[in-house]
């Protein structure tokens, strides 16, 4: 019957599946050590509060990733030439504010227009687009993986994902159906599909170290179902937090806290931002 498979046989092209590079690298060290990475074939949701720097960090591993497998950036927050400035400020550590409201000194322009030079080294697709329907996002997805080998499509982010056929009905916009649909993307194109997704302010009003859980996701339905993984965001410094739990300085530190890990385990990877707030660091 169709859909019916010989055990040996699946084990056979899993073998070679694996053998045929089907983990991508965040260059995020203790991530893939610890967490294995990104699979092809996952949908990966990724949350934090506002401006926490959700975005920020998907720069950062689409600027790591695309030095060897394309990456495609769908910007629904950000207009692509705002996005290319923040791309633009990782690169060249220079702050996205000075660059914002031109305020950089003559050796931040030598930095930014070095730049130029090096965004070669990266296969970065990006679109801001308004996408009238999830089918026709669906479609756009399909056209780029077969015309740009696109191996990690980024999408930024959930709450500003729409449909028009729902707001002409008046009804409620069905994000299960969204995350649904993603997660059949990404097995079905065997890519790998990141999706950001905002945080509750009951994080702010918890108390204590304000950490983030699953319950947190603002319109999670069933998120927590469709999701391989789910990395969520935690700044310290965000809440006015500048020691931890030890009483060591996490001014500049951050957490990626891997709550759902399909196929493996849970838990929480320490890194760093730079005094710029342009890059996480190992």
């Amino acid at each position: 019957m169709k859909n019916t498979f010989q055990l040996s046989t699946l084990i056979e092209n899993d073998l070679k599946s694996t053998s045929e590079n089907s983990i991508i690298k965040t260059g995020f060290t203790k991530f893939d050590e610890n967490y294995g990475g990104f699979k092809l074939g996952e949908f990966v949701v990724f949350g934090g509060r506002i401006a926490m720097g959700k975005t920020q960090f998907l720069i950062n591993l689409a600027l790591n990733v695309s030095k060897e497998s394309p990456v495609l950036f769908l910007s629904f927050d950000l207009s692509k030439d705002l996005l290319a400035k923040r791309f633009i400020s990782s690169l060249s550590k220079v702050s996205i504010d000075r660059i914002l409201y031109s305020k950089t000194t003559e050796k931040e322009n030598k930095q930014i227009a070095d730049v130029n030079h090096r965004s070669d080294e990266h296969q970065i697709f990006i679109n801001d687009q308004v996408f009238e329907s999830i089918q026709e996002l669906k479609k756009y997805c399909e056209q780029q993986v077969a015309e740009n080998k696109i191996k990690l499509i980024f999408l930024d982010c959930l709450q500003n994902l729409s449909d028009e056929k729902y707001r002409q009905l008046g009804q409620e916009f069905d994000y299960d159906y969204v995350t649904r649909e993603l997660r059949h993307v990404a097995k079905r194109l065997n890519i790998c599909v990141v999706l950001t997704t905002q945080l509750s302010k009951n994080v702010d009003y918890r108390g204590g170290w304000r950490k983030p859980l699953i319950s947190d996701i603002i319109d999670g339905g069933n998120i927590e179902l469709d999701a391989d993984k789910i990395l969520l965001l935690y700044c310290p410094s965000y809440y006015g937090i500048l020691y931890d739990e030890n009483e060591d300085n996490c001014e500049n530190t951050v957490e990626i806290h891997v709550v759902k890990n399909k196929n493996g385990k849970t838990g929480i990877v320490k890194m760093q931002y730079d005094d710029e707030f342009t890059n996480f660091i190992n």
